[in-house]
């Protein structure tokens, strides 16, 4: 399942090389704060953007990409619910 391009982000500032959603540069997860905020912005204001597959994709990049850091994710977060995985 591939994620579809929504709209251009003009938003350069960030200059991540690893995105949750690397067709739209969204959720950058190049660093262990960028990971924690993906999840909250993720969660918080992103569901409603993608299909629920697309949002399964996302959701386990953030995933892997917290932990590859060592970033504990409690087993009630939502995330874990959105990706279709059993909390580690």
């Amino acid at each position: 399942m591939a994620i579809k391009k929504r709209k251009e982000n003009t938003a350069s500032s960030v200059k991540a090389t690893k995105y949750a959603d690397p067709v739209n540069k969204k959720y950058p997860i190049d660093s262990p704060e960028h990971v924690r905020a993906a999840i909250v912005y993720f969660i918080r204001y992103g569901l409603k953007f993608y299909t629920k597959q697309e949002a399964q994709l996302v959701a386990r990049r953030i995933l892997r990409a917290a932990k590859e850091y060592g970033i504990n994710i409690s087993k009630d977060n939502k995330i874990w619910q959105i990706a279709g995985v059993e909390p580690a």
